[in-house]
């Protein structure tokens, strides 16, 4: 499988991709506040 070698390449695609995406198309989430972030090895 191809990966792109850093977010940063990725980003312009990405943008382009969703250059057709309505803004309805957006998500928010409410976390309440309690963000936990956790690293899998």
């Amino acid at each position: 499988m191809d990966r792109y070698p850093s977010m940063e390449a990725f980003r312009a695609p990405l943008l382009e991709a969703m250059s057709g995406c309505p803004a309805a198309a957006a998500v928010q989430v409410d976390t309440g506040g309690d963000v936990t972030r956790t690293q899998f090895d």
